[in-house]
């Protein structure tokens, strides 16, 4: 589900839906970069493992974000991308 399930809904809701709303791209782009962030750091055991992992978080929701306005809002690379990069994260924590 990390690797498939996720980036897919993700990248409807991050966005396709938040793009859509918001017609501004760099708001939408700022906007959508937020919440990434804010959605993962939900699933963060500490206040310091927030601290931590939420500069990636919020890094990686920029990113995909700026992925999907320079693919001229096309989901499917930047839903890829986000597949490599769960698909590693997953790799590093089963196998390293």
């Amino acid at each position: 589900s990390a690797v498939v399930i996720g980036p897919l809904v993700e990248g409807l809701i991050f966005r396709k839906s938040m793009f859509g709303l918001i017609k501004n791209e760099k708001l939408a782009l700022l906007t959508s970069t937020l919440i990434f962030g804010a959605i993962h750091l939900l699933s963060e055991a500490s206040f310091k493992e927030a601290i931590v992992n939420g500069v990636s978080y919020f890094v990686m929701g920029f990113v995909f974000g700026y992925i999907y306005i320079k693919n001229k809002k096309n989901i499917w690379p930047v839903t890829i991308v986000h597949m490599l990069s769960n698909l590693i994260s997953v790799i590093g924590i089963y196998f390293l």
